[in-house]
């Protein structure tokens, strides 16, 4: 067996855990990291964005939630967090908005489609 080259590694490692990426209208690329490619300190933003409890015991007391604009908050911010490119959130969110619960939810659904390790690739779906 020949040896595999690093260029062969990181095509593999590449094909295997893709970034979730989304074209924009205008043909430019916004790129999002699956979480077991990001640098420690990107997955444990990832990971405090998508605790909820913790979210929730931050929250003053007599603070009153709303769950859409909270659901919202966590799913953005963990996509924040995986952005391959500094400004790739900052481009989503001014294209999705931050009022439309069901828009980040399919977002987020999708980028876990495509970055999850045991999920389909991109190719497969």
């Amino acid at each position: 067996m020949s040896a595999l080259s690093l260029d062969d590694l990181r095509k593999g490692a590449d094909a295997k855990y893709p970034d979730f990426e989304i074209e924009l209208e205008d043909g430019r690329i916004l790129g999002f990291k699956p979480v077991l490619r990001l640098p420690k300190e990107k997955r444990k933003a990832v990971a405090d964005a998508l605790d909820l409890k913790k979210r929730l015991e931050a929250l003053p007391e007599d603070h009153e939630v709303d769950q859409a604009e909270l659901m919202i908050s966590v799913l953005s911010d963990a996509l924040h967090a995986a952005e391959r490119t500094r400004g790739d959130f900052a481009k989503l969110a001014k294209w999705a908005g931050m009022d439309d619960l069901g828009m980040w939810l399919f977002l987020f659904e999708q980028y876990s489609e495509v970055t999850d390790p045991g999920g389909a690739s991109p190719s497969e779906s």
